[in-house]
């Protein structure tokens, strides 16, 4: 089977090595509750805002990424929790998992150094056990 000859790009490798900031995203929306709050009615930049208690400019920083990484929708000037968001990352909800979220906030900046980690005689428990 031939393969299809196209343009080659860096997208998909832009997106991986911007992993560790969709992922700081997440734990931070996780920390400060967004998901729980959005599910309970705030549902502008000001009310989400308020119920963090955190800037207005702040609170529009964290709810543009969410939206853009698909854990908030937009209907207007309203904010809603994805599907996923709203089964997973609600607090008090059967399915919650933000514990599970914020567990690997452990490791997190580990994972900067894998090269060096990777290049020292010491082992290391980074991969997890890998």
């Amino acid at each position: 089977m031939e393969k299809k000859k196209g343009k080659v790009d860096t997208i998909r490798l832009q997106n991986l090595v911007y992993g560790h900031k969709t992922a700081g995203v997440l734990m931070a929306a996780v920390e400060l509750d967004l998901f729980s709050k959005v599910s309970g009615g705030a549902s502008t930049i000001e009310d989400i805002a308020k119920a963090l208690k955190i800037s207005r400019l702040n609170a529009h920083r964290l709810v543009v990424a969410c939206t853009g990484m698909g854990l908030l929708t937009k209907d207007g000037t309203n904010y809603f929790n994805a599907p996923d968001a709203e089964r997973f990352l609600v607090k008090g909800k059967r399915n919650y998992a933000g514990p599970w979220m914020l567990m690997q906030k452990r490791d997190f900046e580990r994972w900067r150094d894998l090269a060096d980690l990777l290049r020292s005689s010491k082992p290391t428990s980074v991969l997890g056990g890998y």
